[in-house]
């Protein structure tokens, strides 16, 4: 994770530090699109939202709702977190959103099921003593080839 450039155009405070990864970027591309039609879109490349808003359609994944600026699906690497899709002087993007809200001790990876252990953690979120970190980062298109940039 690594401080992102970005802040989100939907619902994004410019006060807030948000991460990114580099890594969560490369799987989005990489793993998210699996599903044939989705692959076929990406090889022919990104040249339009319209074409964007296809290949949200076709990664094959739930999307439970609409989201802040884009639609609430499953993320690798987020788990359930928001892809929306943008444009801006850069060009067009993927962009990918979550308050990264891991918890040990709660959910079905939980390697924790002690109750002093979930007490704990509330508390210390409650109190502001520790807080999730936002994640939003943005994945540009190449106008000439379509083909995604990682940066």
């Amino acid at each position: 994770m690594e401080k992102s450039n970005y802040t989100p155009s939907i619902g994004g405070n410019q006060n807030k530090t948000y991460l990114r990864s580099k890594a969560i970027e490369s799987d989005i591309v990489n793993n998210m699109f699996s599903t044939d039609s989705a692959k076929k879109i990406l090889s022919t490349g990104i040249r339009s939202e319209e074409d964007l808003q296809r290949l949200v359609n076709e990664t094959g994944l739930a999307s439970s709702a609409k989201g802040k600026g884009g639609v609430s699906m499953t993320v690798p690497g987020l788990g359930q977190g928001t892809i929306g899709i943008g444009k801006d002087n850069k060009g067009l993007y993927l962009s990918y959103s979550d308050v990264w809200d891991v918890d040990p001790t709660s959910g079905t990876s939980a390697t924790s099921k002690s109750s002093l252990a979930k007490k704990g953690v509330e508390i210390l979120q409650k109190t502001g003593l520790v807080s999730p970190p936002s994640v939003y980062g943005r994945i540009y298109f190449d106008p000439k080839t379509g083909k995604p940039i990682l940066e």
